[in-house]
């Protein structure tokens, strides 16, 4: 993620050169014994030979740097994070918004008048 934010057009001070460093340098070694974030890395790389903001031969590469891309990668490495330190892999917030809707739905069914916030996980 650090090196799509290297190469990313709105980002403050994006460096190619910093970005083509950083993958040599600390993710290459970590994905020459995994051939499957090799070839992300590579795909990654073809950053480096076209410039933001684009156009980009594939609407693949173009996603990289998207923003739902970046929120995935995100949550993949929070869930990670989370997972090698024996915690849940749901954060406080989600699991507070699915009880809020499970609550929710018990109160509706017993009758109670509830205002429904919107956007709540339900079953």
């Amino acid at each position: 993620m650090h090196f799509l934010e290297l190469l990313r057009p709105s980002a403050a001070g994006a460096n190619p050169q910093q970005a083509l460093l950083f993958a040599t340098s600390t993710l290459a070694p970590l994905a020459i014994p995994h051939p499957a974030l090799l070839a992300e890395l590579e795909l990654a790389l073809t950053l480096l030979a076209f410039p933001p903001p684009g156009p980009y031969p594939t609407a693949e590469i173009e996603a990289l740097l998207s923003p739902a891309h970046r929120a995935r990668v995100g949550k993949e490495a929070n869930q990670v994070l989370l997972a090698r330190e024996g915690r849940g892999v749901e954060s406080k917030l989600g699991g507070m918004m699915r009880i809020l809707g499970w609550g929710e739905s018990k109160l509706e069914e017993a009758g109670w008048a509830v205002p429904r916030v919107e956007g709540v996980w339900r079953e």
